[in-house]
């Protein structure tokens, strides 16, 4: 039974991790499809304007909170029903 709870929680992970980077690569392709510009890397660069840097970061973190959420959410119904 530990041994489910512990590969549960590693697959997990790996999972949730792959999905925030894919999230994250859509994110950032959409982002430079629709301004023409790369997204902003860093809250102290003056690239680009306040309110781009603020967008980008609600936008990303709502996105990739998303779709940890539904990645965690659906392992865990996989999970449960395999038992």
């Amino acid at each position: 039974m530990a041994n489910d709870s512990m590969a549960s929680k590693v697959i997990g992970g790996v999972v949730a991790a792959g999905g925030t980077v894919a999230a994250k690569t859509v994110l950032d392709k959409g982002w430079q499809a629709s301004t023409g510009k790369k997204p902003p890397k860093k809250a102290t660069a003056k690239e680009g304007t306040l309110v781009e840097a603020l967008v980008w970061a609600v936008l990303s973190a709502v996105v990739l909170a998303v779709v940890e959420t539904l990645i965690k959410r659906k392992l865990a119904d996989a999970f449960d029903s395999s038992k």
